[in-house]
């Protein structure tokens, strides 16, 4: 996994093959947040992790977008991008 991060609140990772990509949007958020992962709210309260893993298991075309923590989530079969609602600024304290 790599993280890109452009600045403190926006991240993307590179998702490796065998890393669930549910796993791997929790580990962007914490990235982006500068938080652990294990104080977060659980996923499932804003979308199915199961179907998350699996959405691009045979496919490498499409993605799906969602909000989780103020950040705007998007998935697609190799990278997770974390970017701030419009609720939360870029760079915001």
């Amino acid at each position: 996994m790599s993280c890109g991060k452009e600045n403190q609140k926006m991240c993307r990772h590179s998702v490796e093959e065998e890393k669930p990509l549910s796993l791997a949007v929790i580990e962007c958020i914490a990235d982006a947040d500068g938080t652990d992962p294990d104080t977060h709210p659980p996923l499932y309260e804003v979308i199915d992790p199961e179907a998350l893993n699996n959405l691009f298991r045979d496919q490498t075309t499409g993605e799906v977008t969602f909000t989780y923590l103020d950040y705007k989530i998007t998935v697609n079969h190799n990278t997770v991008t974390a970017q701030p609602t419009a609720d939360q600024p870029v760079g915001a304290d």
